[in-house]
């Protein structure tokens, strides 16, 4: 079960342990960021029509959808745009194919690792995989489901990682409605649906906020964001009157970390401005950062970092409040690799001061990029997953034998070697009198930082006798150059 949360701002310890239930205070919606797309000097993110907006976990990245209804005028049919968080780097454009173009909401399912579009064109909503760099269909969906009747307007969507369960807007001006649904393999399921028409004009882009397990809805003629709990109850409402410059048509909403600490969070306004169908040529839109300093979370994450040092990587992190954190998880990847648990560590359970927490990766390969992130996980079970960070293991710059550890040692110990190019490399133990006694390795290596353990034992698998033994590491570089280095430990039994 995957929950995805990002931390906030600081909390008392008064407020972390009386507050059953928090939500956001009215009006108190702060500006961080905001950005030109189509119309930004130097163009950095071509959208002109911005529908939706979603953070990536899978990706580290925000992904803007975009529902220009004259796709090939401007690019060529590249709807989805993979971003930073402050909008100044464009890693990559995708395209949903030609059966989906105008794409309006998009969410990234934590639950089962799908992506999730909606399309008020073709009234469907679509599942896809991102494979090798390419937005791949697996299968869609029609929107005309039994107990509610057909999905009118589809518009945003979003997904509870909890359970998976998919919420879309329905903007039809009879219905005005937020529809729960659920997949399994091929089958999409109703679940539930309620009424928002008494408070909101046009639903059009939705947002589950994990730690309340709220909604968050957007609406273009209200200018607002408004907030209902997951049974269709009303909880409040929030203005963007104040956002400068002023919106057009907010119609697509997303929380994910802060462009300003990757420790916060922000909700995320994709607002795609005049529309072109309507008697014009309107390439605009803006991205909004706006933030809701006061809603309490169980751990107050303040630094996360990782440092490749020697033969392994140090992850540190720092906490300033914890409320009933039991434990975190540490997982890594590469950049082929999906994130795989590596290790956990004891949480400090609730501190108002927060805590200082180290661990080690010794299972890494010198050249190869690594991204970690943490995981907290409270008493009750809920799981809060924090934005990643990347580190670059170097290759050693020369050619080098450490001392063993243990030293001395019974019944075996390490020894650690680096090597700065691909060559011939051969490790063997020898006693004071000269003898050799046992090969640890005879082959060629490429360059990388090795180790290799020596239980004591002879080229014949016999133990030795306690005493000094000399290892040497013997290499034939490719130019012909030999390098020998050796170092003496002790065995005592």
């Amino acid at each position: 079960m995957n929950r995805f949360r990002i931390d906030t701002f600081f909390y008392t310890i008064f407020f972390l342990i009386f507050v059953n239930s928090a939500f956001l205070s009215a009006g108190n919606i702060t500006q961080v960021n905001s950005y030109l797309l189509w119309d930004a000097v130097p163009q950095i993110i071509p959208s002109t029509d911005a529908a939706g907006i979603c953070y990536s976990s899978d990706l580290g990245h925000l992904l803007i959808s975009d529902s220009e209804i004259n796709e090939d005028s401007y690019w060529n049919n590249e709807n989805i745009f993979d971003c930073n968080f402050r909008g100044d780097i464009l890693y990559t454009t995708y395209v949903t194919n030609a059966s989906s173009l105008e794409p309006t909401g998009i969410v990234y399912n934590e639950f089962d690792g799908y992506y999730y579009i909606t399309n008020d064109n073709t009234k469907r909503l679509y599942q896809y995989s991102l494979i090798s760099g390419s937005f791949v269909k697996q299968q869609s969906w029609s929107l005309s489901i039994s107990g509610i009747g057909s999905i009118d307007d589809p518009e945003g969507v979003t997904a509870n990682p909890n359970d998976g369960h998919l919420f879309i807007a329905d903007g039809n001006l009879g219905a005005k409605l937020i529809v729960e649904v659920s997949i399994s393999g091929t089958t999409l399921t109703y679940v539930n649906h309620f009424l928002v028409g008494d408070n909101i004009s046009d639903p059009e882009g939705v947002a589950f906020y994990d730690p309340i397990d709220h909604l968050f809805i957007v609406s273009s003629p209200d200018d607002k964001v408004y907030e209902y709990d997951l049974s269709g109850n009303y909880v409040d409402q929030y203005s963007l009157a104040s956002l400068t410059p002023n919106t057009v048509a907010p119609q697509g909403i997303g929380f994910g970390p802060s462009s300003e600490n990757a420790s916060l969070i922000s909700l995320y306004i994709a607002d795609g401005g005049r529309d072109n169908g309507q008697g014009g040529d309107f390439a605009d839109g803006w991205i909004y950062e706006v933030r809701f300093p006061d809603i309490p979370l169980p751990v107050e994450l303040l630094a996360f970092n990782a440092e490749a040092v020697g033969s392994h990587v140090v992850l540190t992190w720092s906490t300033a409040s914890e409320f009933e954190n039991l434990y975190w998880i540490i997982e890594r990847k590469t950049a082929n690799n999906e994130f795989e648990e590596i290790g956990r560590v004891d949480g400090r359970g609730t501190t108002p001061v927060g805590a200082d927490y180290i661990f080690y990766d010794e299972n890494v390969i010198a050249g190869e990029t690594y991204y970690y992130r943490i995981t907290d996980v409270a008493l009750n079970g809920e799981i809060t997953r924090h934005a990643a960070v990347e580190v670059y293991v170097p290759l050693p710059t020369a050619f080098g034998l450490e001392q063993n550890y243990p030293n001395p040692f019974n019944p075996k110990t390490t020894i650690i070697y680096t090597v700065p190019t691909t060559a011939d490399v051969m490790l063997t133990v020898y006693n004071l009198l000269g003898q050799q006694v046992a090969t640890l390795v005879d082959e060629t290596k490429p360059a990388g930082r090795y180790s290799i353990d020596w239980s004591g034992r002879n080229k014949n698998g016999s133990p030795v006798a306690s005493g000094v033994y000399i290892y040497r590491l013997r290499s034939r570089l490719d130019n012909g150059d030999i390098k020998q280095v050796a170092k003496r430990m002790i065995l005592r039994r």
